[in-house]
């Protein structure tokens, strides 16, 4: 009786923590898409100077060179 209690309970302990991995797998590449997804159109450092020119830049920088 004891031994067949405790394989249900590993059984069962063993499929939660797979479920868990699993949603937390999906959940981390939902987060991977959305970062994706929002940063698509975010300028990149150089894009930025281009636009702007190497004062604006280093306006942003608080003076510093980049």
């Amino acid at each position: 009786m004891a031994a067949g209690l405790i394989g249900a309970a590993q059984a069962a302990f063993t499929q939660a923590l797979q479920l868990a991995a699993m949603i937390s797998a999906a959940v981390a590449v939902g987060a991977g898409i959305l970062a994706i997804a929002l940063l698509r159109r975010v300028p990149m450092g150089s894009e930025l100077e281009d636009k702007r020119g190497p004062e604006s830049a280093r306006a942003l920088t608080g003076g510093r060179r980049c």
